[in-house]
């Protein structure tokens, strides 16, 4: 909800600061994870979200957000605002044109959008390795890891492992799949 709406935001309004924001984004991207993991450490150890499924979902939203938000931002560019007008002008208000007009139009990429960064939470291991330490809160990729011992490699408990792992990013790959097709190439061709 928060990337679809600050993505509409940066797409349709013109405001002091717009470019540094998502220029500021982009940078966020830029830099590998392992070089904020420690500050995050630090901040995370200091606010009390440490192992905690909250502080993860915090660490995974900083990180996976700029990415939704540019890639929505591309799709609602996409989408011409003349709509939004003429709804506007038969009484709709702007949150109303963009749920009833921009939104269904822009649904493709949204699929294909919250797939990638779904399964981009989902495969994350630096963060979850780092933020948590009991095993209540630890996710499916750093319990795999955590099974493989100096002196031994239970190959059957990892093959097991490895396969339920993939088994979700299968099912909703395959639950999606023709909205990420459309949404991945939306644009590619103009007609």
């Amino acid at each position: 909800v928060a990337g679809v709406l600050a993505a509409y935001a940066f797409s349709r309004t013109r405001f002091t600061g717009r470019r540094e924001l998502m220029i500021g984004y982009l940078v966020v991207r830029m830099f590998p994870a392992v070089m904020i993991i420690i500050p995050l450490f630090i901040l995370m150890r200091e606010v009390g979200l440490l192992d905690s499924s909250l502080g993860l979902a915090l660490a995974y939203t900083a990180f996976l957000l700029p990415v939704f938000v540019w890639m929505m931002k591309g799709f609602f560019d996409g989408v011409p605002p003349d709509l939004e007008d003429a709804a506007r002008i038969d009484g709709a208000s702007r949150v109303g044109a963009m749920v009833r007009v921009v939104l269904p139009l822009v649904v493709s990429g949204l699929v294909a959008t919250a797939v990638f960064v779904a399964i981009g939470a989902w495969n994350e291991f630096l963060f979850a390795l780092m933020l948590t330490t009991s095993t209540g809160s630890r996710t499916w990729p750093v319990g795999l890891q955590l099974m493989v011992g100096e002196f031994q490699l239970p190959w059957g408990t990892l093959s097991a492992g490895g396969i339920i792992s993939i088994a979700p990013v299968v099912v909703l790959f395959a639950l999606m799949q023709r909205a990420m097709v459309r949404g991945l190439t939306a644009g590619a061709v103009k007609g």
